[in-house]
């Protein structure tokens, strides 16, 4: 599985990918992983939409939130909670 970053179409650039095998793999990549030292930081969360499956960094409880990276061939159960924003 591969984890893309997600970086605005605007910037130039080049996005980082790293493969993963697990939930605890995917959260220890470190520039997945920063977004925990932030001190709003509540969770991770998977957003499933039309174009596939991303990675969602939760602050303020839910309140705040980034996408943090596409999640590429996804062929295991990954332990997060799904992401809802209202």
């Amino acid at each position: 599985m591969i984890a893309k970053q997600h970086i605005a179409n605007y910037s130039s650039c080049e996005p980082m990918t790293n493969h993963f095998l697990t939930t605890k793999q995917l959260l220890s990549i470190p520039w997945i992983n920063q977004y925990t030292t932030y001190e709003k930081f509540y969770r991770f969360s998977l957003c499933k939409h039309d174009d596939g499956l991303s990675l969602m960094a939760e602050m303020n409880k839910g309140k705040d939130w980034w996408v943090v990276c596409d999640l590429i061939g996804v062929t295991e159960k990954l332990n997060l909670p799904k992401f809802k924003y209202e």
